[in-house]
């Protein structure tokens, strides 16, 4: 039996809950207590006498189905015969059970992404190994990877492949392997992540012939869920889209919630447009009605204010009026202006520190939020340096990294040429071939005669026999026996990275893709960056000083306290909420990042803007925005700290943050125009 119905839900959530038969869209702002709303509505379909087992329930990642699960669990004793699932988790499901229709058996396997790199380049391989002037590098074959699973979720036909080949943007080399790809995991019995909605689509499209029409696999799939809810309608792509229209039937019984300001996700394949062609397919069949959920129960008055304003500048979006819930507190959402990302990282550690101290706001209500994980560092050294505690959401600390632990044992060497742990480090970074027991060989070398690790490694010749480890071995003599004189720490770490060629062997790795592998360079520039800043602050100091200093900041980084601010990135912000939210870096060229505007001048500036906006409406009572006047730019050996100017995002002014007059004597023209 399901419980009585819910007395607490307004009239706009009340409206949606009660909605019974054909599609419906709901479109939810920002703390609009969306999932309240839905998992009332499931409980409004029980008392109806709709059975569970005829409610779909979908949504993206594993961690929304299984919350929802266990909400619907929680208030209907029957929530548990409710099915909830992910796309993909349905699609394999389908494609397991009834796979036999387009030539699959129960024992289909899902190749991860590992697994497809190594197919494609098993198909290369073969289909080209007698053809010396065809080479096909691993970025090579992981773009084509990401042009082969755009093309399935887009639901393409093969045409549009071939005439890229025609229109000399692919090569008929890449095309044949793209289809020996597709041939091999079907004659393999196995799919991926986006084959798996591609061959669903195909699944469902599939009528076998003389096949009475009720017994088509969709017509069966009709009758068992009769009553369909998506979340983050949103968020969907083509081929998800498709799935819900093939899955909803004539009866059309199929309710989206989504939220078109808060798609960020366009970028790997999202489908803005994807709830207006829900309302039009709606229109061929029964209608589709239209409910908004605008009382926000989050944020006060000003910051929706704020949003509100942010978000009106997006183009083609369906108005939607919000209405706060919540009373305001007289602290408007504030913009401040620092010179230096150093210099934001601490006025936002002292911030925190007063938040946490005089307004007793526990410091896991506190979010740092920035566009790019490198920018993570300033905040992370001021908030250590007042004993803060924080977390990093969805990644490492900065001092983490795998790349920046490299760095940092480099400059071990450098400073302690005897330190075994971070010779043993950087000993095949990049790659030498020295195994453990040629390293075991330098080391009772060095011991022997009483020298240093990197001095005996300029002895190669009295330890190898082999000419190879010999070249080897003495190339890392070449890059950690340098003279220190007159060369700061920051001068040390960058010829060394230079010597070892360490940008190459960052896009060596075989198994990342090429935003990871830019991601890494930026952290490695950033950690440069940090250190000519502390040579600039600690004139004289040597290496050992330096490592001194980091040692104590992350000995104070206690991650194993919950009650900790949070450090995240927008893009990983979205679906949480804080008492108290900093924006920092939002600055031309971040936010929006010029990347994304470049590559997609229109879409990727609107993508951007939502970005901001769900950075925005994750604050309840305060909201702090800042950019910097100046940023570091590449680090120049001999030369120094360098800045380069910094100029605020255009967003600023759009939300109202900044004034017209302002923002135009700080903007230069080609952001203004």
């Amino acid at each position: 039996m399901a419980e009585a119905r819910s007395q607490r839900l307004n009239d706009e959530q009340r409206q949606v809950a009660e909605h019974f038969q054909h599609r419906a869209l709901v479109i939810a702002g920002p703390g609009s207590g969306k999932t309240s709303t839905i998992t009332a509505r499931v409980g409004e379909l029980l008392l109806k006498g709709v059975p569970p087992t005829a409610i779909l329930c979908l949504t993206f990642t594993n961690k929304a189905a299984g919350e929802m699960r266990e909400r619907i669990s929680r208030r209907y004793t029957v929530g548990r015969k409710i099915k909830i699932s992910t796309f993909h988790a349905l699609a394999g499901e389908l494609l397991r059970r009834h796979g036999s229709l387009i030539g699959y058996t129960p024992r289909m396997t899902i190749l991860d992404s590992d697994d497809q790199e190594n197919l494609m380049a098993q198909v290369a391989r073969q289909l080209f190994a007698n053809n010396a002037d065809v080479d096909f590098t691993k970025p090579k074959l992981r773009a084509l990877l990401l042009q082969l699973n755009n093309w399935r979720e887009n639901l393409e036909p093969w045409s549009n492949l071939e005439k890229l080949v025609y229109e000399e943007e692919m090569t008929a080399e890449e095309l044949a392997v793209m289809k020996g790809y597709l041939d091999r995991m079907r004659d393999a019995n196995t799919t991926d992540f986006s084959g798996l909605l591609s061959e669903t689509v195909r699944l469902l499209r599939t009528a076998p012939e003389g096949t009475p029409l009720e017994e088509h696999l969709a017509s069966r799939l009709h009758r068992m869920w009769r009553f369909i809810q998506v979340d983050e309608y949103q968020d969907t792509n083509v081929a998800q889209n498709e799935i819900v229209e093939l899955l909803a039937g004539p009866a059309d019984n199929v309710m989206a919630v989504g939220d078109q300001d808060q798609s960020i996700y366009e970028w790997r394949g999202a489908n803005p447009e994807g709830i207006a062609k829900f309302i039009n397919r709606g229109r061929g069949k029964h209608g589709c009605a239209t409910y908004h959920l605008s009382t926000n129960y989050r944020s006060t008055p000003e910051i929706i204010a704020l949003a509100d304003k942010l978000i009106r500048h997006s183009p083609n979006r369906m108005a939607i009026e919000f209405v706060a819930a919540t009373p305001s507190i007289a602290k408007p959402p504030r913009l401040d202006i620092h010179p230096t990302p150093e210099d934001e990282g601490n006025a936002v550690a002292e911030k925190i520190k007063a938040c946490i101290n005089l307004l007793h706001v526990p410091p896991s209500e506190i979010a740092v939020f920035f566009r790019l994980n490198d920018m993570s560092r300033p905040i992370e050294v001021a908030l250590a340096r007042r004993e803060i505690p924080f977390k990093v959401v969805g990644g490492l600390s900065f001092y983490d990294r795998g790349e920046i632990r490299d760095c940092i044992a480099m400059l071990r060497v450098l400073s302690n040429p005897r330190d075994g742990a971070a010779f043993a480090r950087i000993v095949n970074k990049p790659k030498r071939g020295i195994g453990e027991k040629s390293v075991g060989l330098i080391e009772n070398y060095a011991a022997m005669k009483g020298i240093d690790l990197v001095t005996a490694c300029g002895h190669a010749h009295e330890i190898f026999s082999d000419a190879d480890m010999v070249d080897a071995v003495r190339q890392l003599h070449f890059v950690y026996a340098m003279d220190h004189k007159s060369k700061s720490p920051a001068d040390l770490l960058a010829e060394a990275l230079r010597r070892n060629n360490y940008t190459t062997h960052l896009e060596s790795h075989e198994k990342e893709t090429e935003e990871k592998i830019e991601e890494r360079k930026r952290n490695v520039e950033e950690m440069v960056n940090s250190v000519a800043l502390w040579c600039r602050d600690n004139p004289g100091e040597s290496g050992a000083d330096y490592l001194g200093y980091i040692t104590l900041l992350t000995s104070l980084d206690d991650r194993r306290n919950d009650d900790a601010v949070r450090l995240m990135s927008f893009h990983a912000s979205k679906g949480l909420e804080f008492d108290v939210v900093f924006m920092v870096g939002v600055e031309n060229g971040l936010l929006p990042h010029k990347k994304a505007v470049m590559e997609r001048p229109d879409a990727g500036l609107a993508e951007e803007r939502r970005l901001c906006y769900v950075g925005f409406t994750r604050a309840r009572k305060q909201l702090f925005v800042s950019y910097c006047q100046e940023r570091q730019g590449a680090f120049v050996r001999g030369k120094g700290v360098k800045f380069i100017p910094a100029r605020p995002s255009q967003f600023l002014l759009e939300s109202g943050l900044m004034s017209e007059v302002e923002y135009l004597r700080k903007a230069p023209p080609a952001v203004v125009s």
